[in-house]
């Protein structure tokens, strides 16, 4: 039974790993705007007690298929808890989605840009910022990541 409890465990971290992994990844595509990089670290950190706590009777040769059974189940549904809240969480547009809305919709060629976000004080909300057109008329603009909407920025001439 240990054998099958170590399988167990090593299956939760594992899976924990990949689902760490895709957080970091997927955030990354978002530019982690409005506070995406706090989900992985919070998983992290719940996946860290989860593996100490699926530790415990392994470790003090306290395993049955009962708690081999409750560790699988609690640790897969708290994971898949985080995964879909994430997704519920993160926003409808990534940057790249959004560099391309820009171009399609105003038919400018989109520039590289240091400043990709811009924050709303009002909300305490971050909006994607775009640069866009020739080296003399560049235009920039902010897009809201959950909705798409997209508005120009007024540029001192």
């Amino acid at each position: 039974m240990k054998k099958k409890y170590y399988s167990v465990l090593m299956g939760h971290i594992l899976f924990s790993l990949a689902c760490y992994i895709y957080l970091i990844l997927d955030a990354k595509e978002y530019l982690t705007i409005s506070g995406l990089h706090h989900f992985s670290s919070a998983f992290f950190i719940v996946a860290g007690v989860l593996t100490y706590v699926g530790a415990a009777p392994y470790l003090k040769d306290k395993v049955t298929t009962k708690a081999a059974i409750r560790f699988a189940s609690i640790s897969f549904l708290t994971i898949l808890v985080f995964l879909v809240s994430y997704e519920l969480y993160k926003p409808a547009y990534t940057y790249e989605e959004a560099q391309q809305r820009v171009e399609a919709e105003y038919s400018l060629a989109v520039r590289d840009s240091h400043f990709k976000t811009i924050q709303i004080l009002d909300t305490n909300y971050e909006h994607y910022r775009v640069a866009a057109g020739e080296e003399e008329q560049i235009q920039e603009f902010m897009i809201n990541p959950k909705t798409g909407e997209i508005k120009t920025l007024k540029t001192d001439d």
